[in-house]
């Protein structure tokens, strides 16, 4: 009678997921330290822990129509080394919070209030106009593929639906902005490779 023998490497990925979650659930922790105002929501969580890192981090402005939705962005967004520097709910306020901090990312709604105010298309065309240089992700519940392509021919720099995967965030995001290849988060999913490289190479 031949002895079953357990699955190698179980215990090894069960310890570095627990690790993973652990990492990420400090990094939110040091990072989450939101600054209120009544009428603009500017935030500066993570810019402290950035400069004393010697690097600057990425500022963000956080759009969508659900405070759920703005809540779990902003969080993950801190986990990978970016400044959430504003949030807006409608078109409006995204367009004047906008012009006003100059963010390098935009998380761009295609369900906020657009109420007398042009359609995401058209928010789109006139960030990239005013600022080219400026990163847009579109966020949406759905989205069709020619709906996707129409927004990546306009500028955007990804197409994201819900359910979010972060980890595909961090690495569109990373290849224009460099900067958040140097955080904490960078480290974890390098560590995570290495040792998904090492358990085929076995």
């Amino acid at each position: 009678m031949c002895d079953k023998k357990p699955k190698p490497h179980y215990l090894e990925y069960k310890v570095a997921i627990n690790v993973i979650a652990t990492g990420l659930a400090l990094a939110t922790y040091w990072w989450l330290a939101p600054l209120n105002h009544p009428e603009i929501p500017f935030r500066n969580a993570g810019q402290k822990t950035q400069e004393a890192e010697g690097t600057m981090a990425v500022r963000v402005l956080v759009t969508d129509g659900s405070s759920a939705v703005r809540d779990a962005i902003r969080r993950h967004l801190e986990c990978i080394g970016c400044d959430i520097v504003a949030e807006a709910e409608t078109a409006a306020q995204a367009l004047l919070l906008f012009r006003t901090v100059r963010p390098e990312i935009v998380t761009l709604g295609t369900d906020l209030d657009y109420a007398g105010q042009s359609n995401p298309l058209g928010l789109l065309r006139l960030i990239k106009c005013e600022a080219p240089e400026t990163s847009v992700l579109m966020i949406a519940r759905e989205l069709s593929p020619h709906e996707a392509q129409m927004f990546q021919r306009e500028g955007a720099l990804e197409c994201f639906v819900a359910p979010f995967e972060f980890a595909t965030w961090w690495r569109t995001l990373s290849m224009a902005h460099p900067q958040l290849m140097a955080g904490a988060f960078a480290t974890m999913m390098s560590t995570t490779a290495a040792m998904k490289a090492s358990r085929v190479s076995r």
